[in-house]
């Protein structure tokens, strides 16, 4: 159907002579045409569905639940896909945040506010999920997408205020509300609940920057790199070379901490399958492509959880660090230790960060063949789908080349068929995962809280207590001074500037390479990229000058009280 929406066109007949820009515009035009009918059936449908749901009791609430989520993990998902191109992760994290944003709307405006707040009363997860909004944490994470946006607001907010006080407006306030000043009293409360601890949302904020440019913008892009490079290195040896040799650096990335595997599996899609095709045919291929990839995983998961867990939870350190006697780590070690495949662990153990959960699966001390057997699903749930999606990109082509099997339009068709396979696949499992956990701790309550309490880590939270009231004091906004309110301030900014530079303007920031079409270093950060990764640097940099900063002065705090308590035991001892 689409190759005929080309030749009406007259693509077919242009593509002889015209040079690719307008190959590709006429192209664009095409699919535009093609897809446009089908977008908006499905739209039309999932607003159906969604008018369905609405009519049902807490329907609204879950509609919105449901789309919030999507906004999350679709963004760390995208972000794990982006080895196929990277201008996916960004187009897949603005579509979830527009699409969700405004489906929300319709969703809140159809049902009603009175029926959401209705419906929120009566539900016990929701109020959960409320409370975790209200979180300093949640607060800083609000700051990351909106800063930018607040000079804006505050302005509409001093336009409205000088309008209502020459009567050019039509809002009736209550006489008993606070009087607006240069902005209005809405938008002062707001920034007083918002800003209440502005040192921990300044400092939280700059955390999430740190960490979201070091995992997404920098290691991801990096890994892409390196296994691109590694796709061109290989392509010319023996198969038996080219699988041993995957095998090895694909455990090897598995056990780095921010790598995450959809890169892994995209890579042995187009490296063994670009090896075996001539000689097994290509999806004879890639199924023994998948099975090596899944061996893979489990062997990384094994190594993961005994090398590196089991190590590390024989210091309380470490397992006080993770929350070892927490709720949450409670609910989860009752769902991992499920025997056999019960969907709480599947879920948790295939919906969660490679790394991460196999580690605490070792700290945990958690029996390997039981997570194997958990993590096994992982083939049928996503791994299968993404190998398949590297394999199809040998037919798709790369690199802006239009020859050959390129193009057919039924590969590119099955390569993004796979892709929405896989993208759908990981935020249902990793949704799954959340709502697993919660509904264990909600449910299973009593069982929870008579899980024994690891002392160790009791002792060392009773000591870090006393720290952590003492930094608590120390770090107070009225407490700090000009210097280091200055170093926060600009950590936050800086950080904040720099990912939504990597973000919003990923394209004028970093060029587009995929595993498939490797790029030389150099050409990969454009001029503005190089401010994005200068702001990151200046934000690590004020965040340790704040964190040495403080901490100097916690130090010192301690050691006086310190003094006073020996000073009193001894005048205690002497009388």
């Amino acid at each position: 159907m689409f190759n005929a929406y080309a030749l009406k066109m007259g693509c077919g007949d242009t593509s002889a002579t015209a040079g690719n820009d307008l190959i590709d515009g006429c192209e664009n035009v095409v699919y535009i045409i093609y897809a446009a009918p089908l977008a908006i059936s499905a739209l039309n449908l999932v607003y159906g569905l969604s008018c369905s749901r609405l009519a049902k009791g807490a329907g609204a609430l879950q509609l919105v639940t449901i789309l919030a989520i999507i906004v999350g993990f679709g963004s760390w998902i995208s972000v794990a896909l982006s080895p196929v191109e990277m201008g996916i992760a960004t187009d897949a994290i603005q579509l979830a945040v527009v699409f969700c944003a405004m489906f929300a709307i319709a969703c809140f405006i159809t049902a009603g506010p009175k029926r959401l707040a209705q419906q929120v009363t009566k539900n016990k997860l929701a109020q959960k999920v409320i409370g975790y909004t209200k979180t300093d944490l949640a607060k800083a994470l609000l700051f990351c997408a909106t800063m930018t946006l607040i000079p804006f607001a505050l302005a509409v907010s001093a336009v409205s205020a000088f309008a209502r006080r020459l009567g050019f407006s039509l809002h009736k306030k209550d006489p008993d509300a606070p009087k607006d000043g240069f902005i209005t009293s809405e938008s002062r409360e707001m920034l007083a609940w918002w800003f209440a601890q502005p040192t921990k949302i300044f400092k939280y904020s700059a955390y999430i920057s740190l960490f979201y440019f070091v995992f997404s913008i920098g290691v991801g892009k990096m890994a892409v790199l390196f296994l691109a490079w590694l796709v061109d290195v290989l392509g010319s040896l023996n198969e038996i070379t080219v699988i041993f040799v995957f095998i090895l650096i694909g455990v090897c990335m598995f056990l780095l901490p921010p790598v995450p595997g959809p890169p892994v599996y995209l890579t042995g899609g187009i490296l063994i399958v670009g090896r075996l095709e001539s000689k097994i045919g290509f999806w004879p291929a890639t199924l023994l492509c998948c099975g090596i990839c899944w061996f893979t995983k489990l062997l990384s998961c094994a190594l993961q959880q005994k090398m590196i867990g089991e190590q590390l939870g024989k210091y309380p350190s470490i397992r006080y660090t993770v929350g070892i006697n927490s709720l949450q780590m409670r609910a989860i070690r009752y769902c991992l230790e499920q025997k056999g495949f019960s969907r709480e662990k599947i879920a948790i153990l295939c919906g969660g960060p490679d790394w991460p959960t196999s580690v605490l699966c070792g700290i945990l001390k958690l029996s390997v063949i039981q997570m194997s057997i958990g993590t096994s699903p992982v083939l049928i749930l996503y791994l299968g789908y993404t190998t398949v999606a590297g394999a199809l990109q040998l037919k798709v082509g790369s690199c802006g080349d239009s020859t050959g099997a390129s193009s057919s339009s039924t590969w590119g068709l099955l390569n993004s068929l796979f892709l929405a396979l896989a993208f759908v696949s990981m935020l249902s499992t990793s949704m799954a995962a959340v709502y697993y956990m919660e509904q264990t701790i909600m449910n299973k309550r009593e069982i929870l809280d008579e899980m024994p309490v690891d002392e160790e880590v009791e002792e060392l939270d009773r000591l870090d207590r006393v720290k952590e009231e003492t930094y608590a004091t120390a770090s107070k906004w009225e407490n700090l001074s000009g210097r280091n309110k200055f170093f926060i301030v600009s950590a936050a900014v800086s950080g904040i500037l720099s990912c939504q530079l990597g973000v919003v303007l990923a394209q004028r920031s970093f060029r587009t390479f995929s595993v498939s079409c490797p790029i030389a270093l150099t050409d990969v950060v454009l001029p503005t990229g190089w401010l994005s990764i200068g702001l990151i640097v200046a934000c690590y940099v004020f965040t340790s000058l704040f964190r040495s900063s403080v901490g100097r002065l916690v130090q010192a705090e301690l050691t006086r009280s310190q003094g006073i308590v020996s000073e009193e035991t001894k005048r205690v001892d002497n009388a």
